[in-house]
This record gives structure tokens, sequence and C-alpha cells, in this order.
């Protein structure tokens, strides 16, 4: 069977050591790019839920949904639509698969923490996964 006949929508080509990725469907490449975004924070939800370590961006993400009084859909977004902004203001290309990516995934992740019931605040082996909040500096 040939690669060209091969059903799929993305179709990556190895060439001189750099990946192209060439778009093949017009439709069903929005499906699998929302399906993406939902997929992406139901994993998110998963993995925080069951303290299996989040990463560096996530464990910002909770630090920040914590002072914003566990609003994590807000936090990401923040997060996100920031870097995203930042990345465009120094000269990099904005698609729509970032724009997306930048403004679905804090609801994505917001819906699945609703959903799966995952606590901001809640305590992993007597520690809080974010941290304790303290007063700002200056205020008693």
């Amino acid at each position: 069977m040939r690669p060209e006949s091969w059903p799929v929508l993305i179709r990556p080509t190895l060439t001189s050591q750099t990946i192209h990725i060439t778009r093949t469907g017009g439709f069903d490449s929005y499906v699998l790019l929302l399906g993406g975004v939902v997929v992406t924070g139901l994993g998110t939800a998963i993995y925080v839920k069951g303290n299996l370590g989040a990463g560096p961006r996530d464990s910002f993400m909770l630090g920040l949904a914590y002072y914003l009084q566990g609003r994590v859909g807000l936090a990401r977004n923040a997060m996100d639509i920031g870097v995203t902004l930042l990345g465009w203001l120094m000269g990099a290309p904005i698609g729509i698969g970032t724009l997306v990516f930048a403004v679905g995934l804090g609801p994505s992740i917001a819906f699945w923490f609703r959903l799966l019931r995952v606590s901001v605040r809640r305590r992993a082996g007597g520690r809080s996964l974010v941290g304790r909040r303290r007063a700002p500096v200056g205020h008693c």
C-alpha cells in the first residue's frame, strides 16, 4: 500500500531530517482540531486529579487558579492568550490552530475539572497542590 493511499488527514513526510506536514482535509481537519482541544482538556483533568504530577505549565495554571478562587478556565486562558500574544509580538506566525487552542483549552479544562470534580485546593499527601495563600507584601 502506497503512502498516498493511506486514509489519513495529515501526512507527515521526512525530508532531510525535517518533518513537513501536509494538510489534506478541510472540514475534517477542524473537527480533529476541536477534538484535540477536548481530549487535551480531559487529559489535563485526569492527571491533575490523579496526582500524576503536573508539569511547569499546569502547575502555574493551578497556582494562578488558586488566586482566582478556583477559576481554572480563566487561569489557563490568561496564560495561553498571553503567551500567544507575546509570540505574535516577537514575530511568530499565528494560525487558526494556535488561536483555537489558546481560546478553547481553558474552557475545556474547566469543563472537565467540573465534571470530574477536580478541586484546585485538594490536598496530596498532606501537602497542598498549589501551596498556601500568602498575604501580599506590605499587608499583615
